[in-house]
C-alpha cells in the first residue's frame, strides 16, 4: 500500500513532490513538540471544509509525526501536512520518514538564535 504522505500534490499550478511542507516560523511553538494534538485540530478544519466555509487546499499543522500525518491524509481531513520543529532538526525529514530512520533530537535552546548552532548544523543521514 502506498503512503499518501509521499504522493505528489497539485497546488496553484505547481506539482509538489510529496504532501509535506515546512511550517512558517511565525507562530508560538509547542512546549513539547512530541505532544501530538491532531484529532481535534483535524476535526476543526474538516468541519469547516465540509460545511462549505472553505473549499481550497487545507494545510494542517500541530506537532505531527509520520504516523499522525499519514492518518490525517488517509482520512482526507487535510490535503497537506506542515512540519515545523521536525524540519528544523532534520533538514532531510522527507527522506528520514520514507526510510523510517531515526530523527535528530531538536535543541530548543538554540531555536531562533543567531548563528548556525541549532539552525544549519543538524546532521543529514549520510553525515
Amino acid at each position: 500500500m502506498s503512503n499518501k504522505l509521499f504522493e505528489s500534490y497539485e497546488l496553484s499550478g505547481k506539482t509538489l513532490n510529496n504532501r509535506m511542507v515546512m511550517a512558517p516560523m511565525t507562530r508560538a511553538r509547542s512546549a513539547n513538540w512530541g505532544n501530538v494534538e491532531t484529532e481535534l485540530t483535524a476535526t476543526y478544519y474538516a468541519q469547516r471544509a465540509t460545511a462549505g466555509l472553505y473549499n481550497g487546499t487545507i494545510i494542517i499543522n500541530r506537532a505531527f509525526n509520520k504516523e499522525t500525518a499519514t492518518q490525517v491524509l488517509e482520512n482526507n481531513d487535510a490535503d497537506l501536512v506542515s512540519f515545523g520543529v521536525p524540519f528544523i532538526a532534520n533538514p532531510d525529514l522527507v527522506e528520514r520518514f520514507k526510510t523510517d530512520s531515526a530523527l535528530n533530537a531538536p535543541d530548543q535552546e538554540t531555536f531562533y538564535t543567531p548563528g548556525e548552532k541549532g539552525y544549519t548544523d543538524y546532521p543529514f543521514l549520510n553525515q
